[in-house]
């Protein structure tokens, strides 16, 4: 699902509608750039393996990852391979014990910090860049810590926890500017309205192409829906006068079913 702006004004009674009827749908804006840290993704990546079904893409993703930690490469000695799996293992089936039936936040923060003192932010500063502005990599890791948390109280199980965390069977809702470079089979734009493009008038061609950004998004088919009372901080009743150049467009094609 696509919005002009402000996802949880024109998605947060969809998403509530949908939770009712046991479908999964977030506000993805909370998430996308998360899930592309790398550090999300190793941090991930371990709480899956404490999990009792076999992930063999993700145990080979940690050890390529702790290898290159400590600078093995194709002239090391498989010894040290041997080690640091072992190591591995050791700090997987540790961290496993003390996420087990936790109930406090304070000890899950606790247990990721344990996590990343046996990586070191030395080591992960000098592999990655952009993690040598401490500030920055604390912001990260505080976002993960508290978003996983907040998937762990809801379903206190740490599988489905980070199935949730990563998205994974979940529709998700998104601003037209955070859907550039994705593809979906169907798309829904809620809020094909004047409010969500309030400054069209001024910036005609600009927001065509934002338009044209969420047209494009949809591989199969694409939706647009309008809503004569939703209520926004702009206005309390809504039109398409604006924007009714939008609706010919689509008209226009031949290819739009209205209903």
């Amino acid at each position: 699902m696509l919005v002009k702006q402000t996802v949880d004004v024109y998605s947060v009674n969809i998403i509530n509608y949908l939770a009712n009827n046991n479908i999964k749908a977030r506000n993805e804006t909370l998430y996308q750039d998360l899930l592309k840290e790398e550090i999300a993704q190793i941090l991930s990546c371990i709480i899956i393996l404490t999990q009792s079904k076999r992930h063999p893409n993700e145990w080979q993703n940690i050890i390529n990852f702790f290898s290159e930690l400590e600078l093995l490469d194709e002239n090391s000695k498989i010894e040290e391979y041997v080690r640091v799996e072992n190591e591995v293992n050791n700090l997987i089936a540790s961290f496993a014990d003390r996420i087990k039936n936790i109930s406090e936040y304070e000890i899950f923060s606790d247990s990721i910090d344990y996590l990343l003192e046996r990586m070191s932010y030395d080591k992960l500063s000098g592999l990655f860049f952009e993690y040598r502005n401490k500030s920055y990599f604390d912001k990260i890791i505080s976002e993960f810590k508290r978003l996983l948390w907040d998937e762990y109280l809801e379903i206190n199980d740490w599988g489905v926890a980070i199935d949730n965390f990563n998205g994974e069977d979940s529709i998700p809702v998104m601003t037209i500017h955070k859907s550039k470079g994705l593809e979906y089979e169907v798309v829904f734009f809620i809020g094909l309205e004047d409010s969500a493009f309030w400054n069209f008038t001024k910036q005609p061609e600009e927001d065509k192409c934002t338009f044209f950004v969420a047209l494009s998004r949809a591989k199969m088919r694409v939706d647009f829906t309008f809503c004569k009372g939703r209520q926004t901080k702009f206005a309390d009743k809504q039109s398409n006068s604006k924007i009714n150049e939008l609706y010919d467009m689509l008209l226009k094609t031949g290819l739009v079913e209205v209903i």
